[in-house]
């Protein structure tokens, strides 16, 4: 990507200039009207990085919507959204910066609960005060992750390590319903691949599953080959990357 300063001075080159600096309608010319310019350009920018962020995603527009102002407040999930907010307002000290680790180590959120607790929601509004803050995020259920490095093998748009360099690099992964359906020995070793990466990397990840430890690790062992190894490694190193919440409280949809 071109740096502001470049691409500024390649469109300034098509106004008139006086002295090194724009004119002005009035033929004046004037530092502010040069910052202005800039300013007017860096805005629209960021509303275009924002929207690419939004489709990069995976958000819909169901839970794009979502936000802590609309949460569901009760006794059982009280402990946990305030869990949650702070976690948002704390974001930038989550991330690598010029190679140094990130100020807070345990960067991730594990959060369990029932079906229909609001596990989802919080999540989602985490990822969309990532994106308002300009950094990236990728919001999905582990079932969409695995159909998307799947739909690689017969397209020529993205290869397969594309699609895992980019669920390893987004500044934010959040996985929805992990453990939701009882995978493969490939699909458990692409999961562990990721999970793995980013722990690596420091990268700040985020958990939902309905399953307690013992069940996730059941959920993550493949049928054909009952090998637990990737499972175990992979809640180890959740557990080392995250900070776990527990919802309590009925399902909401009822």
């Amino acid at each position: 990507m071109k740096a502001i300063g470049n691409i500024m001075t390649e469109e300034m080159n098509s106004l008139a200039v006086v002295g090194g600096l724009p004119l002005q309608p009035n033929g004046a010319k004037t530092e502010d009207y040069k910052q202005e310019q800039i300013r007017q350009w860096e805005e629209k920018e960021k509303r275009k990085r924002i929207e690419v962020l939004r489709q990069f995603s995976g958000l819909d527009i169901r839970f794009s919507t979502r936000k802590f102002a609309n949460f569901q407040e009760t006794a059982g999930n009280k402990k946990a959204l305030k869990t949650a907010k702070g976690y948002a307002q704390s974001i930038e000290k989550m991330l690598s910066k010029d190679g140094k680790p990130p100020e807070i180590m345990k960067n991730g959120l594990f959060i369990a609960g029932n079906f229909g607790t609001g596990k989802t929601h919080l999540a989602a509004a985490i990822a969309n005060e990532v994106m308002a803050k300009n950094h990236t995020a990728i919001c999905m259920t582990m079932i969409d992750m695995l159909q998307k490095i799947k739909t690689s093998f017969d397209s020529h748009e993205q290869s397969e390590e594309e699609i895992m360099a980019k669920y390893k690099k987004a500044e934010w992964l959040i996985i929805d319903d992990l453990g939701s359906e009882q995978p493969t020995e490939w699909a458990v070793t692409k999961i562990f691949a990721i999970i793995n990466g980013r722990y690596e990397a420091c990268m700040p990840t985020i958990i939902t599953t309905n399953c307690s430890e013992k069940g996730l690790i059941d959920r993550l062992t493949p049928k054909d080959t009952r090998d637990q190894n990737n499972a175990k490694k992979i809640i180890d190193r959740l557990y080392e990357m995250c900070v776990a919440i527990e919802i309590q409280g009925e399902s909401w949809r009822r």
